[in-house]
C-alpha cells in the first residue's frame, strides 16, 4: 500500500518543521488562531525552503480566507508563489493556487463596494493564470496522485463558482476527489459548497443532505469555522438541517483498525512527541511505545513517523496544545 500524500512531499523525513505545518494545518481548521499564530511565529524562524513556505503561506491563506480577509489572504497566496517560484514543486503549488482560486471566486461574488481596497497590484493577472497552471500541474503530474487530482478538480470548482457556473455536481466532483485522497476536511468544505449550489438551484432536500454531510465531517474535525459557515448558511436558507453528529473520538481508530492504545499513540505522533515523551504522557514503557508505533506504521501503510502524523492530522487527532508534554 503506498503511504497517503500530504501538502510536501510524504517521502521527507521526520522533523521538527513538517510536524509544526501539520500542527499548523490543525490550527487554522479548528480556528485556533493564538495557536495558529505562535506555530507561523515559529515556522517563519526556519531556514528558507520552499517546501516549507509555500505551505506556509497556503495554510495562512486558508486562514485568513476564514476569517474574511480577503486581502490578507492575497498577500499568502502572492508571497507563497513568489517563494515557489522556479522550484518545481507541485504540490506546493497546486495548494496555493487552489486557495488563489476561492479567494478569486470570493472577490467575484462580492458587489464592488464591498470589495477590499488593499488587494495588491496584479492580483487580477496573476488570479487569471490560476486554472491553466492547475491543469497543467495535474496533466504532468496527476496520475497516479489523488492530492493532485482533488486540488485540481478543487480549482475547478471554484473558477466555476467565480463565473456564477457551479452546481451541485461541479462539487459533487471535488467532494468525492478528496474523499478518495483522504482529506476530510477539504470534503466537508466541497459538501458546503454542494449545499450553496443546490440552495442556488432550489433543491432545497439536496441541499440539506450535503450541509448534514458537511456539518458530521466538520464535528468529527472540531472544524470550528465550517461548522460556523455551514450553520449560516442554514439559517440563511431557513433550511431544518439535523443537528451534526457528536464527534465520536473512536471512529479515525477504526477507519484503520486502530485500537484505542494506538489512537492515544497517533494522536501523541502529531504532536511530535518522541517515544519517551509518548511513554510519560501515557504512562507506559518506552519499549511498548516502540511496539505500538511500530503496528500503527503497519496499519496506516506509511514508512515513517512523520507520514504516520500526516494521516492523523488528516484525521483531525490532536490533544491540543494545553495536553502536549515537552
Amino acid at each position: 500500500m503506498n503511504p497517503p500524500g500530504n501538502c510536501w512531499t510524504s517521502s521527507r523525513s521526520a522533523c521538527p518543521s513538517s510536524l509544526q505545518l501539520l500542527q499548523l494545518e490543525l490550527a487554522v481548521g479548528r480556528g485556533e488562531t493564538e495557536r495558529a499564530a505562535d506555530l507561523s511565529a515559529t515556522l517563519r524562524k526556519s531556514p528558507e525552503d520552499p517546501r516549507l513556505i509555500g505551505p506556509l503561506h497556503a495554510c495562512l491563506a486558508e486562514q485568513a480566507l476564514n476569517a474574511d480577509d480577503l486581502a490578507g489572504a492575497a498577500v499568502e497566496v502572492i508571497d507563497g508563489l513568489a517563494a515557489l517560484a522556479g522550484a518545481a514543486l507541485a504540490e506546493e503549488e497546486i495548494r496555493l493556487l487552489a486557495a488563489g482560486a476561492r479567494l478569486a471566486a470570493d472577490l467575484a461574488l462580492l458587489p464592488s463596494s464591498a470589495r477590499p481596497r488593499d488587494i495588491p497590484n496584479g492580483w487580477e493577472q496573476l488570479a487569471a493564470t490560476f486554472t491553466e497552471k492547475t491543469r497543467g500541474i495535474v496533466a504532468e503530474h496527476g496520475e497516479g496522485q489523488p492530492d493532485l487530482a482533488a486540488f485540481g478538480a478543487m480549482v475547478a470548482a471554484e473558477d466555476a463558482r467565480r463565473l456564477g457556473r457551479d452546481t451541485r455536481a461541479t462539487w459533487r466532483v471535488a467532494a468525492e476527489a478528496w474523499r478518495t485522497a483522504g482529506w476530510p476536511h477539504r470534503e466537508a468544505y466541497a459538501r458546503f459548497r454542494e449545499a450553496a449550489a443546490a440552495i442556488k438551484a432550489g433543491r432545497r432536500e439536496q441541499a440539506i443532505r450535503a450541509l448534514a454531510a458537511c456539518q458530521d465531517l466538520a464535528q468529527e474535525l472540531q472544524a470550528t469555522p465550517l461548522l460556523t459557515q455551514a450553520r449560516d448558511l442554514s439559517q440563511r436558507a431557513r433550511l431544518a438541517v439535523r443537528a451534526a453528529k457528536p464527534a465520536r473520538s473512536a471512529e479515525p481508530g477504526a477507519r484503520f483498525d486502530l485500537t484505542d492504545r494506538e489512537v492515544e499513540v497517533l494522536v501523541r505522533l502529531v504532536e511530535g512527541d518522541s517515544n519517551r515523551q509518548i511513554a510519560r504522557a501515557l504512562f507506559i514503557s518506552d519499549r511498548t511505545v516502540a511496539v505500538h508505533v511500530s503496528r500503527i506504521l503497519d496499519k496506516l501503510g506509511v514508512r515513517n513517523r512523520t507520514e504516520a502524523a500526516t494521516v492523523g492530522a488528516r484525521l483531525g487527532l490532536s490533544a491540543g496544545p494545553a495536553e502536549t508534554i515537552r
